[in-house]
C-alpha cells in the first residue's frame, strides 16, 4: 500500500518489512468509462463516477461490514453529491453504517488529514468534459503548490486496501502540457495502478 508513496515522495527511504501474512485487498483501480466531469453553475462533479462510488460503498457494507471505510473525493461538490445519494437513496443498512463515525467517513481532499480507515475508496472525480476532452485546469488544488502532498495524504489513509475510482486513464493526461508536481504525481499514480492491474 505504501510502495508508490515511498518511491514518489520518500525516495525509497521508508523501510518496509514484509507482513507475517498477506491481508487486505491491496490497491485496485476501478475504471469508470463513459463518465464526464461537469462544471456548470458552480457544480464541479462527476455524476456517473459518484454513483459508482456509492455502489462500491453498498458492496462494502454487504460483504465486509466489520471493516471500516473512508471515502475521499477530490473536491467538495463530488463529496456532497455522494452524500446525497447515501442519505436519500440507500437501504437502511447502508445509511446506518455510514452514520457510524467509527466505521465510516466521507471527506474531500483538503479535509482528510489524519483520518485513517481499514479501507479507502478514492474518487479521482475529474474526467473528460462532455466533448470528450480533458483539460488539466479542472484539477484545482492538485495543480497548485503542495498539490502532490494532498494526493499523498489521500492515498495513504488505508490500513488494508484502497480502491481508486477513476474516469481517466494515464493516456488521457498525456496531451496536457501541465507541469505541476501534483499533476505529474496523479499521472504516475494512474500509470502505476494500470500497470499493476495488468500483472
Amino acid at each position: 500500500l505504501i510502495r508508490f508513496s515511498n518511491d514518489w515522495f520518500y525516495d525509497g527511504r521508508l523501510e518496509m518489512y514484509p507482513p507475517a501474512h498477506i491481508s487486505g485487498i491491496g490497491r485496485r483501480l476501478h475504471f469508470v468509462p463513459n463518465a464526464t466531469y461537469a462544471e456548470t453553475a458552480g457544480q464541479r462533479y462527476n455524476p456517473v463516477e459518484a454513483l459508482e462510488v456509492v455502489k462500491l460503498i453498498e458492496l462494502h457494507v454487504r460483504e465486509c461490514p466489520d471493516k471500516s471505510l473512508g471515502v475521499v473525493t477530490m473536491n467538495i461538490s463530488q463529496m456532497e453529491l455522494i452524500d446525497q445519494h447515501l442519505q436519500f437513496f440507500q437501504p437502511e443498512a447502508v445509511r446506518a453504517f455510514c452514520a457510524d463515525e467509527s466505521k465510516f467517513f466521507l471527506r474531500n481532499l483538503e479535509t482528510v488529514q489524519g483520518d485513517e480507515m481499514d479501507r479507502i475508496i478514492l474518487s479521482l472525480t475529474y474526467g473528460k468534459n462532455p466533448d470528450g476532452r480533458f483539460n488539466a485546469s479542472v484539477l484545482g488544488p492538485l495543480t497548485k503548490s503542495g498539490g502532490e502532498r494532498r494526493l499523498n495524504v489521500a492515498i495513504t489513509r488505508s490500513r488494508s486496501g484502497m480502491t481508486v475510482v477513476s474516469s481517466l486513464k494515464a493516456a488521457d493526461l498525456e496531451a496536457s502540457g501541465a507541469q505541476s508536481r501534483g499533476f505529474q504525481c496523479l499521472k504516475a499514480l494512474l500509470t502505476d495502478l494500470e500497470t499493476t492491474e495488468q500483472t
